[in-house]
């Protein structure tokens, strides 16, 4: 429930720091986003794509986190730690690490 409060998050602890982020102008590395960037996000909502401000940086905790690579239908890959949400079609939000092969991640394309 306390997503409701908050329009964006972005944890580089748990991704790799080669994820590219979508932003207003470029996609960019998550190691390279600033305060204010404007990042492509979906209103759970509403289900439409928007760009939001960064309102808070949070710095990597631990680089010990064992990674596990997500493969989307179209070929692309993301690494990400298991203790990351993710947004599975149907299910609602749930940690990366109790994922199951054939499940449909929401993902912006």
């Amino acid at each position: 429930s306390w997503f409701e409060d908050i329009s964006v998050i972005i944890g580089d602890e748990c991704v790799s720091p080669e994820t590219l982020i979508s932003t207003y102008y470029v996609d960019q590395k998550i190691t390279n986003i600033k305060l204010g960037d404007l990042v492509l996000t979906i209103n759970e909502k509403t289900k439409n794509l928007e760009f939001k401000p960064v309102l808070k940086i949070h710095k990597n905790l631990s680089s010990k986190e064992k990674m596990f690579k997500i493969t989307f239908e179209n070929g692309t890959s993301i690494k990400i730690t298991g203790n990351h949400k993710v947004r599975v079609e149907d299910e609602g939000w749930i940690l990366t690490k109790n994922l199951k092969k054939g499940q449909l991640i929401n993902s912006i394309e």
